[in-house]
């Protein structure tokens, strides 16, 4: 079971806003489709894509007093041991969360499909690989351009001044995602608040959306 599986599981983006967003930024640039810059070993998309981010909650975030349902709930696969509600939902929408005491050794729990969920030791990428705070990215399945296992560099100053960093590995794939969508992942965390948006969202940053992007494919990672 691998964190790409449950990408389809999270309806947090919006996309038909974003949709909109990303074509009048287009338009607004004189952005052309297709591969810009096809010569030479590196190929460059100016604009062409757009960022979003996804997170790994952390339990110990989904407190009564912050709003969050806490009821304990034993969930499938998780033996006897009872979970918050709120904090299974976020698992089942983010993929994967941390628990606030191990179990036989293990700090986190997946979802599994199908209702149930399991404990892993880590959160790992559909290459096998553990998830990378500010390095690991997700595309569609359906990119036009952009492969698992490739190296990129994203020219974003807005994705530069929340993440710090400009070199991703796209290392997650699914068909939840946009084709045109670039989704960075934030790290361990707790949810930002316990309504709305908020609810899918790291308290650690208010970041949702970055047009201003220019991918560059630096090779394969």
């Amino acid at each position: 079971m691998t964190w790409s599986s449950e990408i389809g599981h999270k309806q947090r983006y919006r996309l038909s806003m974003a949709l909109v967003l990303v074509a009048l930024f287009w338009l607004g640039n004189g952005v052309a489709w297709g591969k810009a810059n096809p010569g030479g070993s590196k190929k460059s998309y100016p604009y062409h894509f757009f960022c979003t981010l996804y997170y790994l909650p952390k339990e110990e975030g989904f407190s009564a007093s912050r709003g969050f349902d806490v009821r304990p709930v034993r969930a499938p696969g998780l033996g006897a041991h009872p979970y918050p509600a709120s904090f299974l939902w976020a698992v089942r929408m983010e993929g994967a969360g941390r628990i606030r005491t191990p179990v036989r050794g293990f700090h986190y729990i997946r979802y599994a499909g199908g209702g149930s969920y399991e404990y892993c030791s880590a959160p790992t990428a559909a290459n096998g690989h553990r998830l990378q705070a500010h390095r690991t990215c997700a595309i569609s399945s359906r990119n036009p351009y952009l492969r698992l296992g490739q190296e990129i560099e994203i020219d974003s100053p807005t994705v530069r001044a929340v993440f710090g960093s400009s070199r991703w590995r796209i290392e997650d794939t699914g068909g939840g995602l946009n084709p045109w969508q670039i989704d960075l992942y934030w790290g361990e965390d707790e949810p930002r608040g316990s309504e709305g948006r908020d609810r899918n969202r790291p308290k650690g940053t208010d970041f949702e959306y970055a047009f201003d992007v220019i991918v560059t494919v630096l090779g394969q990672g």
